[in-house]
């Protein structure tokens, strides 16, 4: 194939995957686990997606285990107050604002009489942290995940599962350290364009063909896609 084929396809194609190479578009429950990161530490109150990225990157993996458990919990709880605030009942939800506040992490009030009472919600897949709460606050009701609460007679469900509060904070958390990816490839492939334009300029005669551009392109580490594309633009 003529050399000026493979320059009008090459930035086309590498134009392409720069729009493959887009941050990832959250969903909304996505976006919940993310508020619940922010309420997790007050350092990340204000932060960026990238900038929770490097944060959570700091961790090993028993230790990020930890932060998803917690994470999980917030979750939990601000998807209750959302799901109880949209039931068209009187009982409005409200998360308390500190992460810890002793007993309770929901105050619901009765817009109707203006009753007050304080709720904890545990997500787990074990009874003992309902028990331990029990013991230490017996006058605070407790609503935990469906497989603890289908297990317990004196508990009742939040409404939601463990098991899928859990999946949907792993996800996110995933898609979130995998964000830093995102912003190094796209970093990669515009050096790749800037490159292979060097290149272009170079077989045209507009300047002379130097080893920087064939190291450029040896350095974004496309593997033998970019050796085809060096040994036919550069030779």
């Amino acid at each position: 194939m003529d050399k000026r084929v493979y320059i009008s396809i090459v930035p086309a194609v590498l134009l392409k995957l720069i729009g493959d190479q887009q941050a990832h578009a959250f969903t909304s429950d996505e976006m919940i686990v993310i508020e619940a990161i922010k309420r997790s530490d007050n350092d990340l109150v204000d932060a960026n997606i990238e900038e929770i990225s490097t944060y959570l990157s700091q961790y090993s993996p028993e230790q990020l285990q930890g932060i998803s458990n917690n994470v999980k919990g917030i979750y939990h709880e601000i998807k209750f107050v959302e799901a109880e605030n949209a039931d068209g009942d009187d009982i409005d939800a409200e998360l308390y604002e500190l992460t810890n506040h002793p007993g309770a992490d929901v105050r619901l009030t009765n817009t109707t009489t203006g009753e007050i009472s304080d709720v904890q919600l545990k997500a787990a897949n074990s009874a003992h942290y309902v028990g331990e709460h029990l013991d230490k606050y017996p006058d605070i009701n407790v609503l935990a995940t469906e497989e603890v609460a289908n297990n317990l007679s004196d508990v009742e469900s939040s409404g939601f599962s463990n098991e899928e509060l859990s999946n949907d904070v792993s996800h996110t958390l995933n898609d979130i350290t995998d964000n830093g990816g995102y912003i190094e490839s796209t970093a990669a492939t515009i050096g790749l364009i800037s490159a292979v334009l060097n290149a272009k300029a170079a077989l045209e005669g507009k300047q002379s063909c130097s080893l920087a551009a064939r190291k450029t392109l040896e350095d974004i580490g496309i593997a033998t896609a970019s050796a085809v594309i060096i040994e036919v633009l550069i030779g």
